[in-house]
């Protein structure tokens, strides 16, 4: 009958924040679980002070694959992993003969770098494939016109670009600026409806990897949640939506079967299966939810699914 009691903080994006402030919400305002920050860089500086307090970290939408590789006990994450996604781009890529030549452009941060790696690792090893370019950028980075310049001058048939929605949008606006002719596949990041705003015509045709926890899922239990988000708030849900009212419910359910004994609330998370908006969801032995893959594509200003990914 008790209703949660939910503290915010902003951590701004910036990551000494986020620690700071999961110090303060532990130490000060003595909660039981901390729900974690959309940010990979953030939940990776928050990581390091739940771990030696022994509180939980439940983070509902981050896609780095550090938050659930680096062996800690204290740490859930619910969305779909860039390392997931980046092995199921791999195959799809694999599978498109057209796509024989190929660059990525990535954010040089622990968020952009290792997924990128396990793509160009695919590539090199793939009959057929060429990685042709590689190029970073740092985040919050305006100008890429000389990292695309070199990538023209590769001549590749596909660019994938890992990083934010807000990169990417000038990202595309600059690939017609140097006049680079390649097909664009994107991360998960994409799936922000902010994106094809930001990037106007130019996000038409581009490509995008997205987890089940999507809006564009066609599974009907997803499209009437999509209904009533709609209906409700008179914009889709994001992705992070998704998994963010997942992870709330998740966490409400726990706290009413065990109370707020953090080493309960571990053992509940650790052994339990909880049914989300798109299915049954439990956590393997890293702490990380199982989630589909999904390809999706812009058209118009609107994404569309195209077609089930092989994780």
């Amino acid at each position: 009958g008790k209703k949660l009691d939910i503290v915010i903080y902003d951590t701004t994006t910036k990551p000494p924040v986020a620690a700071t402030l999961a110090q303060r919400l532990i130490y000060e305002d003595r909660v039981p679980v901390i729900l974690g920050s959309g940010s990979s860089l953030d939940n990776l500086a928050m990581m390091e002070v739940t771990e030696k307090a022994k509180i939980p970290l439940f983070i509902p939408s981050s896609a780095s694959p550090l938050i659930t590789e680096k062996g800690y006990k204290w740490v859930w994450r619910l969305s779909l992993t860039d390392k997931t996604g980046a092995g199921s781009l791999g195959k799809l890529i694999n599978q498109k003969p057209e796509w024989d030549r190929v660059a990525i452009l990535y954010e040089n941060t622990d968020y952009g770098s290792p997924p990128s790696e396990i793509v160009a690792d695919i590539i090199k090893r793939s009959t057929g494939k060429q990685l042709v370019a590689m190029e970073a950028y740092s985040k919050g980075d305006a100008d890429f016109r000389g990292q695309l310049q070199k990538i023209k001058n590769a001549n590749p048939k596909l660019l994938i670009k890992w990083g934010y929605y807000t990169e990417a949008a000038l990202i595309g606006r600059q690939v017609q600026v140097v006049g680079l002719i390649a097909q664009l596949l994107g991360n998960q990041a994409l799936a922000i409806p902010e994106y094809p705003k930001l990037a106007g015509t130019v996000s038409n045709g581009v490509m995008f990897f997205s987890g089940t926890s999507s809006y564009y899922n066609p599974d009907p239990k997803m499209q009437s949640f999509g209904k009533r988000y709609l209906e409700r708030f008179n914009r889709v849900p994001t992705d992070a939506s998704i998994d963010g009212y997942d992870g709330i419910t998740i966490l409400a359910e726990v706290l009413n079967k065990v109370g707020t004994d953090p080493q309960k609330i571990q053992s509940a998370l650790n052994a339990s299966t909880f049914q989300g908006i798109g299915g049954n969801i439990k956590f393997d032995a890293t702490g990380q939810a199982q989630k589909g893959v999904m390809l999706m594509k812009i058209e118009d200003g609107r994404t569309r699914f195209v077609e089930y990914l092989q994780p």
